[in-house]
């Protein structure tokens, strides 16, 4: 079973710790993968074929991911056989239409199975007034942020790793946010 996709995370902001997210026109999915500094092999808009003979599709709280049977769960494929399963073609496409046009969350009606592990983009979205003046995250812990769009609640979790998390909220100002679509859990 061989599966072309096209690379739509990147770890290179600090924010996706050891997976990457690949998506196709049935949506996308995360790939559990041991390594870091993915995004200088595969970087955003980098087409791949996924060998998924030896690997596995489970869930985390309900999050799909791929990758190896571990402990009767999905694991981290190892960084020295993952030439095995994942194979670039071409050159990256920044510009793919996947990157070029992402699903737009307008309300509660795209915060669904569909578009998990998705690109989307949330536009005039603001955050909770109890974080106004606060960062996305501090440096020593993971944060989570509510931020409301047209009555939908959205989470937006910002790692203590990432190198934007000193960014400071203003509740006051609406946001056009880029990222990939999570679950967990609800």
């Amino acid at each position: 079973f061989i599966v072309k996709a096209v690379v739509v995370s990147s770890d290179q902001g600090g924010n996706c710790y050891k997976y990457m997210t690949v998506q196709d026109e049935t949506g996308g999915i995360e790939i559990s993968i041991d390594r870091t500094g993915l995004y200088n092999d595969y970087p955003v808009g980098q087409t791949v074929y996924i060998d998924c003979r030896g690997l596995i599709v489970g869930d985390y709280h309900n999050k799909y991911q791929i990758g190896w049977k571990y402990n009767g769960s999905v694991g981290r494929i190892n960084q020295n056989a993952l030439g095995r399963y994942i194979h670039k073609d071409g050159l990256p496409n920044p510009n793919h239409p996947f990157l070029a046009n992402p699903i737009e969350v307008t309300g509660a009606n795209q915060l669904s199975a569909e578009n998990a592990n998705c690109f989307v983009k949330i536009d005039g979205c603001m955050f909770d007034r109890k974080y106004d003046g606060h960062p996305l995250a501090n440096d020593d812990i993971t944060m989570d942020r509510e931020v409301y769009i047209n009555g939908a609640t959205v989470i937006v979790r910002t790692s203590n790793y990432a190198n934007f998390r000193s960014i400071v909220i203003d509740a006051d100002k609406p946001y056009c946010l880029y990222g990939i679509l999570s679950v967990y859990n609800s």
